[in-house]
């Protein structure tokens, strides 16, 4: 059951690595992401469920990547370090 859901468009520059301190140009957007983490936080869910246009495209609808771990980085923007690696739950995967 879906209990939280969040829209988050967002400029790079509210990463502080990227931004190196311009985020108050978009405070908007990150006030608005404060409060959609706050309410994420506040369900307390079981599983995090993220859709991003940034893994790829499929000519038949939504690609699903299927990996034991994720990993990200703005090496695109510049910026090699930090870089993120996350698990995935593979039991929920397959189902």
């Amino acid at each position: 059951m879906i209990v939280t859901a969040g829209f988050a468009p967002h400029p790079p520059i509210i990463v502080s690595c990227v931004g190196k301190g311009r985020a108050r140009e978009a405070q908007a957007t990150v006030d608005a992401m404060k409060a959609l983490a706050q309410a994420m936080v506040a369900t307390q869910p079981d599983v995090l469920f993220v859709l991003s246009p940034h893994g790829g495209h499929s000519r038949t609808g939504l690609p699903l990547f299927v990996a034991d771990r994720y990993r990200g980085s703005f090496r695109r923007f510049g910026v090699a370090q930090p870089v993120w690696e996350f698990g995935a739950d593979q039991t929920l995967l397959r189902e």
